[in-house]
């Protein structure tokens, strides 16, 4: 059981985006994003519970490439 998290980002380069992220430990998780330098700002927009968060975040980003969407 797990987590798919997405947030709305700006980068320390004032790029702003949005984040998808998985996790087990959704507090823990978001705790230590929100304390992260590279971060100007990290504002959570929504969360899933999923059974397994490994294949689920797969299934979005087929690639893995773990990045920002930039807007």
């Amino acid at each position: 059981m797990g987590y798919i998290y997405m947030v709305d980002v700006i980068i320390h380069e004032d790029k702003r985006g949005v984040r998808v992220g998985r996790t087990g430990n959704l507090s823990s998780r978001l705790a230590s994003h929100r304390n992260d330098p590279q971060w100007h700002s990290f504002n959570l927009i929504e969360t899933w519970e999923v059974g397994d968060e490994v294949t689920a975040k797969g299934y979005l980003n087929p690639f893995q490439v773990d990045s920002i969407c930039q807007i």
